[in-house]
């Protein structure tokens, strides 16, 4: 099985593939578009993560799982990010 890494960055979005043992299968990283409200941007981000994985022969069911890592600060009891000080949501 594969997962999904995904670091969302002020500018950028970059994701990784990795094999279960780690190994990094495939990589993309593409511009952040800036301004967008979070529900745009969140489907920019998807849509950059369904090329990432169709380009290694994958649908997003295929996926052992999924990591995000975002700037700021979340409320790990909701489950929500509180604060983003490098994205204008």
């Amino acid at each position: 099985m594969r997962g999904l890494g995904i670091d969302v960055g002020g500018t950028t979005v970059t994701m990784v593939l990795v094999e279960s043992d780690g190994r990094v299968a495939a990589a993309r990283e593409e511009p952040m578009p800036v301004g967008l409200p979070a529900p745009a941007a969140l489907k920019c981000v998807a849509a950059t993560a369904r090329v990432l994985a169709a380009g290694a022969g994958l649908e997003p069911r295929d996926l052992a799982g999924i990591g995000l890592a975002m700037p700021g600060t979340v409320d790990g009891e909701r489950g929500v990010l509180r604060s983003a000080p490098n994205l204008p949501w």
